[in-house]
């Protein structure tokens, strides 16, 4: 980081200043110091992993996005279910040694090569605090590129930011609620008032027009009705969705209302109008859910089990693979299921909703849940015990399924001690 790093950082984001959509907007690139920006909200705001639909999303408001690129030591354990949701969002992986800078030089070559080599991108969007590349930047302008910087304000470099066309900080222009949910006390691990990271969060945005654009209510019933067509029932990624709504109505909620398209999202979740979730480190919306009691207890045959049923996925999620604060979040959740009463018992598909519909893991997937709980299940000694139970279909056949339930060994769930190693 470099040490004129400070906070209060007053830029103001002047979306006034953005090249238009059309023809006339150029391409875009994307280059993404992963670590520095990881561990720039770990630190001020205790999010274990960014959004990167947000980060996408504001990268295609400036154009056409035709390169991705994300450095880091990708072969650590840490960053493993980071790097498989990363590239399944179309993002490079570009792998650098742990060292000092590695990132950096490597972030400064590919900006420099990509620059003389690719005419037709216009605009560098880069993730990054960190002033030692400020050369790069200065050559990227001087050569007539157009330089977006994204970053956290306490990690934000001062001289980085005089060499950037416009500066975006994570916590104010892309997804405030980080503050918000730093603000808050943290729990003990037996709270049973606990609330999940990327669980539901108070919004009560204002959202009042900006010159002759429409009413909130308007756009929302834009928002309602994309989903309605585009979404199939299926949540929709951010990016996609602003995507859409800016093709379909050119609703831009930062140039309609001055806030960004999470506030937005969130004040919309506030009102009932969608169902929000976070899944391998990127945001979703849906229409909401017609909550019924019949639907989230009663099994059918069709409605099972299926723990060692995980796709064309490949490679293990292992609790060992989690953070100390996922890990809490992940055993909190668990006991507060298996005290909740509307629940008599818990299957495998019980539990991966529940995860899923709170966030309570929003850096994994729901194919790295799977794993996740696959493992919780198959490790020795197991932390979710399996049992089975027998019930009889509508018509009449009897069927078996799996049920769970959690270990009541509590250094099992200590997360301050290293994770139980499985049975080789």
């Amino acid at each position: 980081m470099g040490a004129d790093a400070g906070r209060d950082f007053d830029v103001i984001s002047n979306s006034s200043n953005r090249p238009a959509h059309g023809s006339g907007a150029s391409d875009v690139a994307l280059l993404i110091d992963y670590e520095n920006l990881q561990l720039s909200l770990k630190r001020n705001f205790d999010v274990t992993t960014p959004k990167m639909s947000l980060i996408i999303q504001e990268a295609q408001e400036h154009g056409r996005l035709v390169l991705a690129r994300a450095y880091a030591p990708w072969t650590s354990q840490d960053l493993s279910i980071d790097a498989e949701n990363l590239y399944r969002q179309g993002i490079e992986l570009i792998y650098v040694p742990t060292r000092k800078n590695s990132a950096d030089v490597r972030l400064a070559v590919d900006a420099v090569e990509t620059c003389g080599r690719q005419g037709n991108i216009g605009t560098y969007v880069i993730v990054t605090g960190d002033g030692d590349l400020i050369h790069p930047l200065n050559f990227l302008r001087q050569n007539g590129r157009r330089v977006v910087v994204i970053g956290v304000d306490a990690a934000m470099s001062r001289l980085l930011s005089a060499a950037a066309d416009e500066v975006l900080l994570y916590e104010r222009d892309l997804d405030p609620s980080v503050k918000r949910r730093a603000l808050r006390p943290a729990p003990g691990p037996q709270s049973n008032g606990h609330q999940p990271r990327g669980n539901k969060q108070e919004s009560g945005i204002r959202l009042n027009p900006l010159g002759d654009n429409p009413p909130a209510e308007t756009a929302f019933q834009m928002l309602r009705d994309t989903l309605v067509r585009r979404g199939n029932g299926e949540p929709v990624l951010y990016q996609e969705l602003g995507h859409w709504l800016g093709q379909d109505y050119g609703l831009k909620p930062r140039v309609w209302y001055g806030v960004p398209f999470s506030s937005f999202m969130d004040e919309a979740e506030h009102r009932g109008i969608v169902a929000l979730t976070t899944s391998g480190g990127n945001s979703y919306a849906s229409l909401p859910a017609q909550e019924s009691e019949e639907a989230s207890s009663e099994d059918t045959p069709n409605d099972e089990d299926n723990d060692d049923e995980t796709g064309t996925e490949t490679g293990e999620v292992r609790l060992e693979s989690l953070q100390a604060e996922e890990r809490r979040d992940l055993f909190t959740s668990l006991r507060e299921l298996v005290n909740d009463p509307h629940f008599t018992y818990l299957t495998f598909r019980t539990i991966l909703r529940h995860l899923m519909e709170h966030s309570v893991l929003p850096r994994l997937s729901e194919w790295q849940i799977r794993r996740l709980l696959n493992d919780l299940a198959n490790r020795t000694p197991p932390i979710l015990i399996r049992s089975s139970k027998t019930r009889k279909s509508s018509s009449g056949t009897p069927y078996t399924f799996a049920t769970f339930a959690l270990t009541d060994d509590e250094l099992l769930l200590n997360v301050e001690m290293p994770a139980v190693e499985a049975e080789e």
